[in-house]
């Protein structure tokens, strides 16, 4: 029984780096069942922030000094699958679910008339739907297609410059590049307004009959507001898992 039990516990389970394993100092390909793991993910990038997902579970990992992000956790007695993601950290970011996770921001863009922002977006058809308010919405899937949207549809736009608190296109999108879009695409919705105190932001994001929907909210409602005609880019990254089989994208204003 002795032998049995030792033979029993000797038996180790394999860890799913995908693909990243030498990003984590002390990394090993398997563990026993029970084992408290301690790996530093140390391939840190600039305004990037991290997060850890262990068989779809988020982990609690911090940032050690001159180690890196500790990611700590007990082997279970299976197989896992350890997930790094990376994300902008100039983006606030929500984890809506495993399989539906995003990061999300608002910049400015000016207010414009252009047919091509209309023409050119992904839902052109909708917009003579009148229960609902419909946004043009774009999706940008590589760096070519980030600079057709600048030189586009956005080509009217005010995409090198902030308002106030808000960030500019070009100062959030700055570090888009081949890895990012790699493995995430990038959907935008323009929302034209009355007053340039007016704010806005991304309430939800689902997908709703194949079909991927950013649903906008305004954030406030100021007694006294400028007369000014603004505009705004509603940005959300999403992991091109999320894009890649759907049928077509929407953006609406929620009120």
């Amino acid at each position: 029984m002795l032998a049995l039990c030792l033979c029993g516990c000797g038996t180790k389970y394999t860890v799913d780096y995908c693909g990243q394993k030498d990003s984590y100092t002390g990394a090993k390909d398997s563990y026993p069942a029970g084992k408290k793991v301690t790996l530093y993910y140390s391939e840190i990038a600039t305004d990037t922030d991290y997060s850890f997902i262990l068989d779809g579970e988020p982990l609690n990992c911090l940032y050690e000094e001159s180690k890196g992000y500790a990611v700590r956790f007990t082997m279970p007695a299976h197989d896992v699958r350890l997930e790094c993601r990376s994300y902008n950290s100039m983006l606030p970011t929500t984890i809506v679910s495993p399989e539906l996770w995003y990061s999300t921001v608002t910049v400015y863009a000016n207010y414009s008339e252009d047919s091509a922002i209309m023409r050119e977006a992904r839902n052109g058809e909708t917009m003579i739907i009148s229960s609902v308010q419909h946004l043009p919405v774009y999706l940008l899937e590589s760096t070519q297609d980030l600079e057709w949207f600048k030189t586009g549809p956005g080509n009217s736009l005010s995409l090198d410059q902030g308002y106030d608190e808000v960030p500019s296109f070009n100062e959030v999108t700055g570090n888009y590049d081949d890895e990012f879009f790699r493995d995430y695409s990038l959907l935008l919705a323009y929302v034209q307004a009355g007053s340039g105190s007016f704010r806005y932001e991304l309430n939800d994001l689902e997908k709703v009959d194949g079909k991927l929907v950013m649903h906008v909210i305004q954030t406030n409602d100021p007694e006294v507001y400028t007369a000014d005609m603004s505009g705004w880019l509603v940005m959300a990254e999403v992991e091109k898992e999320v894009t890649k089989d759907c049928a077509g994208y929407d953006a609406q204003m929620d009120r």
